[in-house]
């Protein structure tokens, strides 16, 4: 009786702990004024946590992580290594803040160099689709009034968003 009662128990939080779904969402403007590009990619916390530690580097919670630590430096590293933008040059963001969710969700916020842009963007978003073949990620791009939206996948990693406005 007590093994039944003990794989139950394993049973029941492993199921809360699973999940169906693998999305994260990038939504990125462009400031003119600035000419930065500033960016949120809205991810899973723990699905977030178990890549970064599938890579040999240990962050046991990131709503523990602080600002400009050693591990926000990992965090960054990571999240640019999966999250690139570029016009004429690659983008240079920078990782200025994150904030997680009761709902398990973490946000993390960047800005950019300034960088000119022309009049399209490339867009490489393959966060987690490594780790989970059923991730799916989305972006959306705002500039000039516009809105662009373009999904990832594990069969697509990469987009090019051709802009309709490209003046000031």
């Amino acid at each position: 009786m007590t093994r039944i009662v003990f794989l139950l128990s394993l049973f029941f939080c492993v199921q809360t702990y699973a999940h169906d779904y693998y999305f994260a969402f990038a939504e990125v403007s462009y400031n003119d004024m600035t000419e930065k590009f500033e960016a949120t990619l809205s991810v899973s916390t723990h699905d977030l946590e178990s890549a970064i530690n599938s890579n040999s580097v240990l962050i046991k919670d990131i709503t523990l992580v602080t600002d400009n630590s050693p591990e926000f430096l990992l965090i960054e590293q990571y999240l640019m290594k999966h999250f690139k933008v570029s016009t004429s040059n690659d983008v240079k963001f920078s990782l200025i803040g994150h904030e997680t969710s009761m709902n398990g969700t973490s946000n993390f916020y960047f800005e950019s160099k300034p960088a000119p842009i022309s009049g399209h963007i490339d867009v490489h978003f393959d966060l987690l689709i490594d780790t989970y073949q059923e991730q799916q990620n989305k972006i959306t791009f705002y500039y000039h009034g516009e809105s662009y939206t373009r999904p990832f996948n594990y069969d697509i990693k990469e987009q090019y968003i051709k802009l309709e406005k490209t003046t000031k």
